[in-house]
């Protein structure tokens, strides 16, 4: 019996899922199949539904409210809506059994995430899944770059350093997004709902390093731009739980993209780069990994060739897909009275599910999306109040 897809619908029918999600779900369509796509305007979900149903073509439009939607037999739903409407969004999912994949920033403040994850764990058991989208832990290149240093092939690591430029100006298609720039609601703003992705990055290669979770911040900021919401740039150092240090800054006033997240180790330097100076004539879009060894003659490069986004999706599709497996076999268990067979193929072959792994756990948990949201919170926090060192919330 062949796996059954995972059954989801989307909350959210706006740009960034059309930009982000339909060609990844696309390219998923053998594990997740979309049978619903919700938004409270009937405009959106009008306009997107044609593409949906291009690889779904089962795919029904919800409007209005949520219950109908979430009183369907979707397996789960993926919540790409803003992050100051997102936590309502996430509790009535996860309280009709649904499994959720909710998009970064895990909450739009530390408050918020922790009264998520709060009554994230305050649901009977078993319960459904809380999953993230973090795509910077599924980008080839930060993955590369994880590994190389968990190996020890750059050595003892002297210095980790992340500095973010981006060009946040009339010609970005986020320019004038209003909840990016509200920063009454989500403080930071840009910073916050960007900053997420990086410190991913950063705190994966930490975690590599044996440096352990961040714990303080030192910062500074910038108003720079006088169209962005103020400030603009953060600069600053995190320590860690073992006594190691990292460097972080970002700016949206730059006049263009350069992203790199650098290692420097006793046997080996690398450096994951996106953007710079003449990358549009010398590399693609995305990320890419430069690294070089001791002995060495010339650095290796290595072009990621994905976004990540189709690979958190499927992480979220084995997490889900074995969980409600799991649930069935207690459920025929129960009603047996002993455990349950497995179904066999013609020819006596027992076909079992993809199994998901704690890799798939990591890349998409809801913990490591707060503890991302707790680092650039008190970076920011720090700068605000003067450049004073600022503990880091942990989330457990």
């Amino acid at each position: 019996m062949a796996d059954t897809p995972l059954q989801v619908a989307i909350l959210g029918a706006g740009g960034f899922v059309k930009d982000a999600y339909v060609k990844s779900l696309a390219a998923c369509s053998a594990k997740i199949v979309v049978t619903g796509l919700w938004s409270r305007s009937v405009d959106s979900v009008s306009k997107l539904l044609p593409e949906i149903q291009a690889f779904s073509p089962g795919c029904q439009p919800y409007h209005g409210g949520l219950e109908e939607v979430l009183n369907s037999d979707v397996d789960a739903v993926i919540i790409v809506l803003p992050p100051q409407g997102q936590g309502a969004a996430i509790e009535a999912a996860l309280r009709a059994g649904k499994h959720v994949l909710s998009e970064k920033p895990a909450a739009p403040t530390m408050h918020e995430a922790q009264q998520l994850l709060a009554a994230y764990r305050s649901l009977p058991q078993p319960a459904p899944l809380w999953c993230v989208a973090e795509n910077y832990r599924s980008i080839d290149a930060f993955l590369q770059l994880r590994d190389a240093i968990a190996s020890g092939q750059l050595g003892t690591i002297a210095r980790l350093t992340m500095n973010v430029d981006l060009a946040m100006d009339p010609g970005n298609k986020y320019y004038s997004s209003a909840w990016r720039r509200d920063s009454t609601s989500m403080p930071g703003a840009f910073l916050t709902e960007g900053g997420v992705h990086f410190l991913a990055g950063l705190r994966m290669a930490a975690k590599a390093s044996g440096f352990g979770e961040a714990v303080a911040a030192v910062a500074a900021s910038a108003g720079i731009s006088p169209d962005l919401p103020h400030p603009d740039t953060v600069a600053g150092t995190l320590w860690f739980e073992k006594g190691a240090s990292a460097g972080y800054s970002m700016t949206m006033a730059a006049g263009r993209m350069h992203i790199s997240l650098q290692a420097a180790g006793t046997k080996g330097c690398a450096e994951v780069v996106r953007g710079g100076v003449g990358a549009a004539s010398q590399h693609g879009r995305g990320f890419r990994l430069v690294k070089q060894c001791a002995g060495d003659v010339d650095p290796t490069q290595v072009e990621s060739t994905s976004n990540g986004v189709e690979e958190e999706l499927l992480c979220f599709a084995r997490l889900a897909s074995s969980a409600i497996q799991q649930s069935k076999k207690a459920a025929v268990g129960t009603a047996s009275g002993g455990a349950a067979e497995v179904a066999l193929e013609p020819g006596g072959k027992a076909e079992l599910p993809e199994l998901p792994s704690e890799e798939d756990e990591y890349r998409v948990s809801c913990v490591e999306a707060v503890r991302d949201l707790a680092v650039i919170v008190a970076l920011l926090e720090s700068a605000a109040a003067g450049g004073a060192r600022v503990s880091i919330a942990q989330a457990e």
